[in-house]
């Protein structure tokens, strides 16, 4: 490569030839970085022209040839992938109710600007030398060997808010790959909103091949740490976030944990697909989140009809369990009273096709919590044996065949998008190398679900389940 010094060779290299602006323009079109996504190699366009200002031609020509490749494989790589897994949901076991809409195409995330920024030093642009571009390479995707790393916290204050930013890189379990992390949180001072962003980029260290996650999403949601009461100044790291990995209809975000360990990227695949379903879905409130609403109003209700039936009775009492009677009605729950039931409650669940034995509250309690209680003696032998109400909800049964099957989906669309990445060449859970390694992550998470259903029901063999694992 020629010297730094040698500049009275020098000669203004031709301009970039690959300015999508300037097709665009020509054709009438007006663009916008903010709303076309896929404009990464226009945006550095004025970073190469500033290296071919400061530094001789052949370093120049080197450079820009490899940001160009580099970054053409990213975004093309990271679309692909999120076509992929945007076509997913419609072959799941629920099928969709709408046309989902669609996601943003591979785009200047936080990350990659930050490396824009760096590349190009504002001051002194005609000294641009080499311990610069070394420097810059270090920590770049464009290295291919990576080494973990972390910026400064970057925090400032105005009208109100304080603006924090940090950047890191972290080795994945098993070294075969490194994550990218950059974060950026706005904290009102009143203390009443938050908002956080998190940019991901997972990249193989030995090939350079890179995935930006931000392009599996759909396009009205993104990423951020799954800790409460977020702070950048007491937040290490996802290599040593203790956060929760859940997707939020409501606030239009995937929350991540650790997501460096054994099996955990496949875990935030697993919460992305959920961003998908609610995509599908016309009402993002229904499996679960109706599931759970209907549980716990049925239970609350059948509990105070339970209370109520137990005091004498008088016109006061009756006109309050005929007005429990008639709230469960509104949600859709019946009484279902079998033989010579004596009570709200039953000691024996039914096998009766359409009806749910709900767990009673005590069923989950052990023999030592229940005799730490501070109750007669009588009551607490009442509380040892089990016992169920009996309700009819189809409501409730659908909702619950819903959640299921969104839960199940959700791990199939998380597997075969990894099988998908690893046929392309990026390994997202290289050390999952057997079915029996994915079964170790997978089965029990669907035995935490299942168990969780079955402190709530009590089912029958013939149930849809999560898992026919055991769950003792």
């Amino acid at each position: 490569m020629e010297s730094f010094n040698n500049l009275n060779n020098y000669t203004k290299p031709p301009e970039p030839s690959f300015s999508n602006v300037e097709k665009a323009t020509e054709r009438g079109s007006e663009l916008s970085s903010l709303s076309l996504k896929d404009k990464l190699l226009d945006s550095l366009e004025p970073v190469l022209n500033s290296i071919g200002i400061s530094t001789i031609g052949g370093l120049r020509a080197e450079t820009s040839k490899e940001i160009t490749s580099r970054y053409t494989s990213l975004k093309d790589f990271s679309n692909e992938a999120g076509d992929f897994f945007k076509e997913l949901i419609p072959q799941g076991i629920k099928p969709p109710e709408r046309l989902g809409q669609g996601r943003d195409d591979f785009t200047t995330n936080a990350l990659v600007q930050k490396e824009k920024n760096e590349f190009a030093p504002t001051l002194l642009k005609r000294k641009i030398l080499r311990e610069n571009l070394e420097s810059f390479f270090e920590k770049s995707l464009f290295r291919k060997e990576k080494q973990p790393y972390e910026t400064s916290l970057n925090e400032s204050e105005n009208n109100g808010v304080n603006k924090q930013e940090i950047s890191r890189a972290m080795k994945q379990y098993g070294d075969k790959n490194i994550l990218y992390e950059h974060i950026e949180n706005q904290i009102f001072n009143s203390n009443t909103y938050r908002f956080t962003r998190a940019s991901l980029i997972i990249q193989d260290t030995r090939s350079g091949m890179a995935l930006d996650l931000d392009a599996l999403l759909p396009s009205d949601f993104h990423f951020e740490p799954g800790v409460e009461d977020f702070d950048l100044k007491n937040y290490g790291g996802a290599s040593m976030s203790t956060g929760k990995f859940f997707e939020s209809p409501s606030k239009r975000m995937v929350g991540y944990g650790n997501i460096t360990e054994k099996g955990k990227m496949l875990s935030l695949f697993h919460e992305i697909a959920h961003s998908w379903q609610d995509n599908y879905s016309s009402d993002s409130y229904k499996g679960k989140f109706t599931y759970k609403k209907l549980l716990t109003e049925s239970y609350s209700l059948m509990q105070a009809l339970e209370f109520a039936s137990l005091k004498p009775h008088s016109s006061e009492i009756a006109e309050e369990i005929s007005e429990i009677v008639e709230k469960l009605s509104d949600i859709g729950t019946e009484l279902y009273i079998v033989d010579n039931q004596s009570s709200l409650s039953v000691t024996e669940p039914t096998q009766e096709a359409g009806v749910i034995n709900l767990q009673h509250a005590f069923n989950s309690a052990s023999i030592d919590q229940i005799s730490n209680l501070e109750v007669p003696q009588e009551v607490k032998e009442s509380l040892k044996v089990k016992k169920y109400y009996l309700i009819k909800n189809s409501k409730l049964e659908k909702a619950r065949e819903e959640y299921i099957a969104e839960e199940r989906d959700a791990w199939a669309h998380a597997l075969r998008m990894m099988r998908f990445l690893r046929q392309k060449g990026l390994d997202i859970e290289p050390v999952l190398e057997k079915l029996s390694d994915i079964k170790e992550h997978i089965d029990p998470c669907l035995g935490s679900y299942q168990a969780t259903l079955e402190m709530d029901i009590k089912l029958k063999p013939d149930d849809y389940r999560f898992s026919r694992l055991s769950q003792d």
